[in-house]
């Protein structure tokens, strides 16, 4: 009964997301790509918006402003999921 257990332990920490820091604690390319995903996803968001609102404002600024706040947003969240991962980490 204990392997069992052990084997659905296992398994169910296979089907498990992990934050961007728990994937560069983890090591290899995946937590630089999470991070990499949340500063071009969060500049093309902002910018998109930016876009929407310079339209119906008759502007020509705000998608600037908005891919440099998203790819900002981007970083700062990067920067919490790394946070939160080296407070849980045992090492020095």
């Amino acid at each position: 009964m204990r392997g069992l257990n052990q084997k659905l332990a296992d398994s169910a920490r296979k089907d498990t997301l992990y934050t961007a820091g728990e994937l560069v604690e983890r090591g290899g390319l995946g937590g630089g790509i999470a991070i990499l995903l949340y500063v071009v996803v969060g500049a093309a968001f902002w910018s998109l918006i930016g876009w929407l609102l310079d339209h119906l404002l008759g502007t020509r600024w705000i998608v600037i402003a908005g891919a440099v706040f998203g790819a900002a947003a981007g970083v700062y969240l990067g920067y919490l999921h790394m946070r939160d991962a080296l407070n849980r980490s045992d090492s020095p």
